[in-house]
This record gives structure tokens, sequence and C-alpha cells, in this order.
């Protein structure tokens, strides 16, 4: 893996697949993603953790961890079926609806703190 290449901000329209990155370089950037996936993972885990206890926020904790699920099987299913497109878009998807429940949490949180 060539991970000094890996963050590499060539012109516009550069393609990533197939296109003026090497293989190693290529792998070096799936492995950055996969580490910070499984560190975003961990650190989801650890707040559904601490918010167990509050009730006011079950529904919210319930919808965090169908879309955790979700995106680490899409995750998954991407490496696994070599990158079908409608796979790659859902885990898209879904990366947004994660990010905008976690939003909504914060913004509960907050609320009840003010």
């Amino acid at each position: 893996m060539n991970f000094s290449d890996a963050l590499y901000w060539g012109s516009l329209g550069a393609d990533y697949e197939y296109g003026i990155l090497e293989n190693p370089t290529r792998s070096a950037i799936q492995m950055i993603h996969r580490i910070g996936a499984l560190i975003t993972t961990l650190l989801i885990l650890l707040l559904i953790y601490l918010f167990r206890n509050y009730t006011y926020f079950r529904s919210n904790l319930i919808l965090i961890a169908i879309l955790l699920t979700t995106q680490v099987t899409l995750g998954i299913l991407n490496l696994v079926l070599s990158l079908p497109i409608i796979i790659a878009v859902l885990h898209n998807i879904v990366a947004l609806l994660l990010l905008l429940s976690i939003v909504k949490l914060v913004h509960r949180a907050f609320k009840v703190l003010t």
C-alpha cells in the first residue's frame, strides 16, 4: 500500500477507479476508509451505550443502531460483491441518514439540557 499518495488532490475529473491512481494507492485509500469506519462504528456504539438509560432518546438510539447495522452490512457487501453500483449508492444514502440521525440525537440532547 502506498499511503504517501493516498491523499492525492488531483485535477477535477480525476477518477479513483481505473484512473490516475496506482493500485497500491487505491488499496491505501480503502484501508484508511476501513480504519475510519471501524473507529466511527466504535464511537457510535459508545454513544448508544452511554445514552441507553435515557428513555427520551430510545427511539433515536434504535434508529441509529439499525442504520449502523445496515451501513456496516452494505460496506461488507460492497467488498464481497466487488462494488455493485446499487449497493455503493445505498451505502452513501445510509451514511447520510446515519449522520442526520446522530445530528438529531445531539440536537435533542442539547434541547433537554437548555
